[in-house]
């Protein structure tokens, strides 16, 4: 029979398996190495997405910052040429020859001095006699006249502290008014106004200053001039106030006239003319400029590759205020700016991943206790923080990187109790405005009044009151003011400036006789404290007993916006006068409205209402707040006021105001 044949036995010696000490190590490490992997591509690709979002709305941000500061910058000139005709056309200011233009130097350098962003202030006589103030490059003021009787020169003068001319003319030059483009421009637009082309300026200085300005023919009602009324700025100015506003660390911005002109830079010192002309924007001297200058005629987000081969994010859009002149804002700012960040991390993962890695093929799991126990008092020492111990403290063990982690937790628990001290003292200033303010809207017969105040801040500027008016005993009820105002700015200085005004307001009110009076002297007490540069709006009213009309005036604050029921018809009467704290001996007028009986609402408030801007850029406007009242006219003052800050909300996107927001309405019942 056959026999099977034993089964085979594997005798070789076994295979060789490497020490747990090496694979374990190997394994975390490949595992580790892994992970650090996959999420340096998850996290440089989302980083890299978000940095471009990021990125197009830090340029719509900065195109919209840029814009409201160089509007603000052509407001002023706009507003004071406005002030100066009126005074004109009311009877207030006349300007017969040249000794009246001398006279007037004071006053205009006066009015210069209080806006940075006018360069000069024009005046011409029917009979063509010349007076200008002018900024000159050091800050210092310069006069130039020109006397149509003369023999056809106008001679420039320094002015004094006090803004009088000073010493005998320093420069002379043939001098033509007809021929000037400022004349010309005015002549042709007739009494609405317009703004000048870009032109050079008629001085003694070299190279001579370029710029623009907003001009009027004052005629009288036959027709006949009273006067040109110019108020401009120059492009150095205008640049200046551009260089002001931060666009990132290489960002760049310029501004581009309807010609494709250069109007002004964020970088004052770039040329921006040639032999006396405006220099085009495509021939700037700056590389980045001149490239992005090709994308002003529209407005357009779009991207540019500059001639050192780095690429550039470049929006254009129009200055869009209908007043102003046709101008094109536009911004670059390279990519590389928000991407620097990218590579930094991606270079600090790398670095990490391979301390990582190779801290475990070294030391293994020995490693983890060693991290995970600083790491638990740490967590301990985070929890203690968080729940309000700001006196907790990480005692560090392990490696140099907890020492400096314990370094940085006690500096953040220091910046944290600053902070803290910080809130609570703000806290207890924005309690002191308000007690300043009226807790509750008075109570007065035939009258449903209500106002608010809405800061941007912790504190502000804002202010509203109803101080009490001295009257008969034998009276019912006491007469009381509607006051409403606005201080430039917001924040803790403006708060200080609303405080002082109240204060000279409750004073001054004892011995004033009129409306008129009680600003004037108030205006007196304010100009002394103000800084320069800063000012604050003021309207005052006082509603008759018998509720048929109101008494008002203003200085330099909106006029009251009055609806009549009867003809569901809004009226905002005229009246001008100077903010509170820019001319001493500023004078304003008294006015009378009428109130057209049960229905009629009457609504003042600061141009933080109508100048409330949406996320595209567009302002509230009064339009808006008409067409909201009058949906509204039949419910109570305070649910009126309500609806409108509803509606300031929503149409801004947020409940967080850019600007201080204050209301004062009241209507008749």
């Amino acid at each position: 029979m056959n026999q099977t044949p034993p089964a085979s036995i594997d005798t070789s010696p076994p295979r060789s398996s490497l020490s747990i000490a090496i694979t374990y190590p190997v394994v975390l490490t490949f595992v580790i190495g892994l992970v650090v992997l996959l999420m340096g591509i998850v996290t440089t690709s989302g980083m890299q997405r978000s940095t471009r979002n990021l990125l197009d709305q830090l340029i719509h941000q900065v195109t919209e910052r840029m814009r409201l500061a160089v509007t603000d910058s052509l407001e002023r000139p706009y507003q004071v040429s406005e002030l100066l005709v009126d005074g004109v056309e009311n009877g207030r200011t006349r300007f017969d020859g040249i000794d009246d233009l001398e006279a007037f130097i004071p006053i205009a350098a006066a009015m210069g001095r209080a806006f940075p962003s006018i360069g000069s202030i024009l005046v011409a006589t029917a009979d063509d006699d010349v007076m200008w103030v002018e900024r000159r490059p050091d800050g210092t003021w310069k006069v130039i006249t020109f006397d149509h009787a003369g023999d056809g020169r106008a001679f420039e003068r320094r002015l004094d502290a006090e803004g009088r001319p000073s010493g005998e003319p320093f420069a002379d030059y043939p001098y033509a008014p007809s021929t000037r483009p400022w004349y010309r421009t005015a002549v042709d637009a007739g009494p609405q106004g317009s703004w000048i082309p870009l032109y050079v300026w008629a001085t003694s200085e070299d190279p001579p200053p370029i710029g623009s300005g907003f001009c009027r023919e004052v005629l009288d009602e036959r027709g006949r001039r009273l006067a040109i009324i110019e108020v401009g700025f120059t492009n150095r100015g205008l640049s200046d106030q551009m260089s002001r506003i931060e666009i990132g660390r290489e960002g760049r911005a310029m501004i581009v006239d309807a010609d494709g002109n250069i109007v002004a830079t964020d970088e004052p010192n770039i040329r921006k003319s040639i032999d006396g002309k405006v220099l085009s924007a495509v021939d700037v001297d700056d590389p980045v400029l001149a490239a992005v200058a090709f994308s002003a005629g529209e407005t357009m987000t779009t991207r540019i590759e500059q001639p050192a081969g780095r690429w550039w994010e470049a929006e254009s859009e129009s200055l869009g205020v209908e007043w102003g002149p046709d101008w094109q804002l536009v911004l670059a700012i390279p990519d590389e700016e928000l991407l620097t960040g990218v590579r930094e991390v991606q270079r600090s993962m790398m670095v990490a991943g391979i301390l990582i890695l190779g801290g475990c093929a070294m030391i293994g799991f020995a490693v983890a206790r060693s991290i995970v126990l600083p790491i638990v008092a740490l967590r301990g020492t985070a929890a203690a923080i968080a729940g309000g111990d700001l006196d907790a403290s990480f005692t560090p063990r392990g490696g140099r990187e907890f020492m400096e982690l314990s370094r940085d937790l006690s500096s953040m628990t220091s910046g944290l109790r600053e902070r803290f001290e910080m809130q609570t003292a703000m806290q207890v200033a924005m309690e002191v405005q308000q007690n300043l303010l009226p807790r509750s809207s008075p109570e007065m017969a035939g009258l449903d009044i209500a106002a608010t105040s809405i800061y941007s801040d912790e504190t502000g500027g804002d202010y509203f009151d109803f101080p009490e008016i001295e009257s008969d005993a034998s009276d019912e009820e006491p007469t009381r003011l509607l006051a409403i105002g606005d201080v430039t700015g917001h924040g803790i200085g403006a708060a200080l400036i609303m405080a002082s005004a109240r204060s000279a307001l409750r004073t001054c009110l004892r011995l004033a006789e009129s409306l008129s009076d009680l600003l004037e002297d108030v205006n007196a007490t304010l100009v002394e404290d103000i800084p320069a540069g800063r000012f604050m709006t003021l309207l005052l009213i006082r509603i008759e007993p018998d509720r048929s009309e109101f008494r008002w005036t203003t200085a330099g604050h909106d006029p009251p916006i009055v609806y009549d029921p009867g003809t569901d018809s809004f009226n905002e009467p005229e009246g001008r006068g100077l903010p509170l704290g820019v001319v001493e001996e500023a004078t304003f007028d008294e006015y009378r409205e009428p109130l057209h009986g049960p229905g009629t609402i009457v609504v003042t408030a600061t141009d933080g209402v109508w100048e409330t801007v949406a996320p595209d850029g567009e302002f509230y406007g009064k339009d808006r707040l008409r067409d909201l009242i009058r949906k509204h006219r039949d419910r109570t003052a305070g649910e009126i006021m309500e609806a409108v800050i509803e509606d300031t909300n929503r149409f801004r996107g947020h409940d967080r105001a850019a600007d201080d927001l204050t209301m004062v309405l009241f209507k008749i019942i």
